[in-house]
């Protein structure tokens, strides 16, 4: 089993042979991009796309380019995330937890498993040689 360290500083990867979790933005954003010395993996950055707009802002074919870039420029990945709706109340209810301010989806669980689901479809089929993982998430059930 590997764990990724999560930095939001993505020239770690020039500096370090230990595995980082980095968000694809701050790649996406970047003049300049350094060759990994060690395995890292690509976050979507949906929390706080979903926190502070309430809905995906970047198109899958947008995000599919990112990974690209990166996966040319830093080279190959182990995974990346899916452009994936979190299931949290904050993320779906909106209001202030914790002095951050969520905008919320006001959608259900279940449109946000559904949404995810498309997303992870879509971009397979955009990008069927990109190593993106499916992934999903729920909410208990009231008893």
């Amino acid at each position: 089993m590997r764990f990724y360290l999560t930095t939001h500083k993505k020239h770690w990867v020039k500096l370090t042979d230990k595995p980082l979790f980095l968000k694809s933005e701050h790649f996406a954003n970047a003049v300049t991009l350094y060759p990994a010395l060690g395995p890292y993996a690509v976050d979507s950055g949906g929390f706080m796309e979903l926190k502070d707009k309430g809905t995906w802002e970047r198109p899958p074919r947008q995000y599919v380019t990112d990974l690209r870039r990166i996966w040319e420029h830093v080279g190959p990945y182990d995974w990346a995330a899916p452009q994936d709706w979190m299931c949290e109340d904050a993320i779906i209810n909106g209001g202030t937890f914790n002095g951050q301010h969520f905008v919320g989806t006001h959608l259900s669980v279940a449109e946000h498993q559904r949404r995810t689901v498309n997303n992870f479809l879509e971009l397979r089929s955009l990008a069927p040689d990109l190593k993106i993982a499916p992934v999903v998430q729920g909410d208990t059930i009231p008893a």
